[in-house]
């Protein structure tokens, strides 16, 4: 059994939301890759890179840092605007029972916590 503890940002994408993964073989099926410590929370995959540091921390970073893209790597070709309406918008509805829990972030924003299309429908 591994536990993982990951964010995209260690793969360049930019999406700082942490998730736990739990990996599980059944005997005598094992990982490829020997596991040092039973019960440890590993914050990289296993043999494959440094556990992620978090720069706004004041950590030393050098060499641990991945390249993470931009959001608008991720948008939609186009403004967004069809028949005088803007394809996304979201309902004002949803964003008076929600919106204050948005994520707001500008096109050129490296880090953001949610990525849905719309987690509404």
């Amino acid at each position: 059994m591994t536990e993982l503890l990951l964010t995209l940002l260690q793969f360049g994408v930019p999406n700082s939301r942490r998730r736990y993964y739990l990996l599980a073989k059944l005997a005598p099926l094992t990982f490829g890759t020997r596991v040092e410590k039973e019960g440890k929370v590993w914050r990289c995959i296993p043999g494959r890179g440094m556990p992620w540091v978090d720069p706004r921390m004041g950590a030393r970073t050098e060499g641990v840092e991945t390249p993470v893209d931009s959001v608008r790597e991720y948008l939609d070709a186009g403004d967004g605007w069809a028949d005088g309406v803007y394809v996304h918008a979201v309902s004002d509805k949803i964003l008076g029972k929600w919106g204050r829990l948005f994520d707001i972030v500008l096109p050129s924003a490296q880090r953001m916590c949610c990525f849905t299309h719309y987690i509404f429908q």
